[in-house]
């Protein structure tokens, strides 16, 4: 997360906004990286080949196999970051997602400082 990156940070320079990590920040990394189709390695089950992360905005600039800029832009991603949301929201309001959000959100938090 660049929010940690240095000590200029704003996760570092704005600890008050960043503990723990927000929601809408861990929906928009979320947004970031996907899980998806795909033919080759796959982190996700050694033995299924056909899953791999994969990031979104990253991997649409080379979809016909030469790279062209592709914009991180409202329109094209603001329902997947809207889903996120939404599903963050469901976890903490089911009867024990809410302490499961809340050790991911502190978990990352060590893990970015």
């Amino acid at each position: 997360m660049t929010w940690f990156q240095d000590n200029n940070g704003d996760g570092i320079v704005f600890p008050e906004y960043f503990t723990p990590i927000p929601t809408r920040a861990i929906a928009l990394v979320l947004t970031a990286v996907r899980i998806g189709p795909t033919r080759g390695f796959t982190a996700m089950d050694p033995d299924d080949c056909t899953r791999c992360c994969q990031i979104e905005c990253c991997i649409d600039e080379w979809t016909d196999g030469t790279r062209k800029a592709s914009n991180w832009n409202e329109g094209r991603y603001k329902n997947v970051y809207h889903s996120h949301i939404s599903s963050l929201n469901e976890l903490r309001n089911h009867p024990q997602g809410g302490a499961l959000l809340t050790q991911i959100q502190y978990n990352l938090l060590k893990d970015a400082r």
